[in-house]
């Protein structure tokens, strides 16, 4: 009876992992998403995210972000940028995410959304919108010890400002502490960061309890990124 009960407290515990870690989390970029990109999840009402994250490029750039669940379509945030390139400014940046569809079996999920309502990241201080489908392309997947975990996940987006152009990525919960994610970006441009095209990135994010993350990735491959985060979830 004991082993059962054990058993079952381990099981429990897992899920939860697995489930928070495929649940929303903040991005580089403060919003909920993967590492620049944001992905299709927003956050549950009452779910509330705090992170810091420091990108290495050109110059180095801290970002401090918080956003909270509203609704179950609408997720609120605001990020703290601050570059340390000499005579760059701080930016204060409000971004937004909308749920227009859910997805099902058949049909992918539709998110809508704002990085920066502003326009202060963008050099041509154009708003950052975003299009976001995304869907499950696998029923399930195998993790590296053999086990099940949850399903290999894939995204597309088209977004203005910061983005100007197309999005996509992949991210897979290979084990109850760990996310891998991998995102290219046709365009970006981030005043007094970074200006490319063709950017591919690739991170992990580790579970260090139910609520503290770590992320750590490379940007364009070459340049290192890290941050850790805390996410709140309303039972």
């Amino acid at each position: 009876m004991k082993k059962q009960i054990h058993f079952l407290i381990v099981a429990a515990a897992v899920t939860c992992l697995f489930s928070s870690m495929a649940a929303a989390g903040p991005s580089f970029l403060g919003t909920t998403g993967n590492i620049l990109t944001p992905d299709d999840r927003l956050l549950g009402p009452g779910d509330f995210s705090a992170s810091f994250h420091n990108l290495e490029l050109t110059d180095s750039m801290s970002i401090i972000g918080a956003s909270i669940g509203v609704t179950d379509s609408l997720e609120l945030g605001i990020a703290r940028f601050d570059p340390d390139r000499a005579g760059a400014d701080r930016k204060t940046v409000i971004s937004g995410k909308y749920s227009l569809l859910a997805e099902t079996a058949a049909v992918p999920s539709l998110v809508v959304g704002l990085v920066d309502t502003n326009g202060d990241l963008d050099p041509n201080d154009d708003p950052s919108f975003y299009v976001v489908l995304g869907k499950n392309l696998t029923p399930a997947a195998t993790g590296l010890t053999g086990e099940p975990v949850p399903p290999i996940r894939g995204f597309v987006g088209i977004g203005g400002g910061i983005y100007n152009g197309i999005f996509a990525g992949l991210d897979w919960t290979i084990s109850p502490r760990a996310k891998v994610m991998a995102e290219f970006i046709n365009e970006l441009d981030i005043k007094d960061a970074i200006s490319e095209d063709s950017v591919f990135n690739v991170g992990i994010r580790l579970a260090l309890t139910e609520t503290l993350r770590v992320d750590f990735a490379m940007i364009n491959t070459e340049d290192f990124a890290f941050g850790i985060s805390y996410t709140k979830f309303v039972p």
